[in-house]
């Protein structure tokens, strides 16, 4: 499966509107069968950052839908973030990423205190939920390998603002919002150039 067939066949589930769950599993369904394509696993990533992982929009910026190629340098990880509610799914294209999952379990006046849920090892077939329910929007996602990772994520509504949670030294998190923003635009190019070597 190519990036345009992938991007088709998000498309085609965000028209359907079915239900949160069975959204999911049809996101599911096409994510797995792109990141298990030995091509797309071929395919050079960048790996200059903003940060410690590299965020790449593969579908065009104007849809009403996302798919993010994330480039994660050896031991880098994300902070505690939410999606703004949206359904999706993250897998992992190269390599091998930890995600832990969080759910809120007292709030006030922009503090939260959290509950970490399950851990789960993204590799090979293994697909991992975007809901709206409390409990499958709060992650945080690392690469704890000596080697470079990549993970594709397929969100149904773009995820254009968002929070992170900040750890306080009273184990509680501050709420902080943040914009999405990317280090490449539209990067269905870096497919066009062909497979030459993995990424990890």
């Amino acid at each position: 499966m190519n990036p345009a067939e992938l991007i088709a066949g998000v498309a085609a589930t965000k028209r359907r509107g079915l239900p949160a769950q069975e959204s999911m599993v049809a996101l599911s369904s096409v994510l797995t069968e792109f990141v298990t394509d030995p091509a797309n696993r071929q395919v050079v990533l960048p790996r200059s950052t903003r940060g410690l992982y590299t965020r790449m929009l593969l579908n065009a910026p104007d849809d009403d839908f996302q798919i993010v190629v994330v480039s994660w340098s050896p031991h880098s990880a994300s902070p505690i973030h939410d999606h703004s509610g949206t359904i999706g799914a993250v897998a992992a294209l190269t390599g091998t990423t930890i995600e832990r999952k969080h759910r809120i379990v007292q709030s006030g006046g922009g503090v939260v205190r959290l509950q970490q849920r399950d851990v789960l090892r993204l590799s090979g077939r293994t697909v991992t939920p975007i809901l709206p329910e409390e409990d499958f929007q709060l992650h945080d996602m690392a690469n704890t390998t000596d080697e470079w990772a990549a993970t594709v994520h397929v969100y149904l509504t773009p995820v254009n603002d968002f929070f992170i949670y900040e750890p306080r030294p009273d184990g509680t998190y501050r709420m902080q919002p943040r914009r999405l923003w990317f280090d490449l635009q539209d990067a269905r190019h870096l497919w066009d150039k062909g497979p030459t070597r993995h990424v990890a």
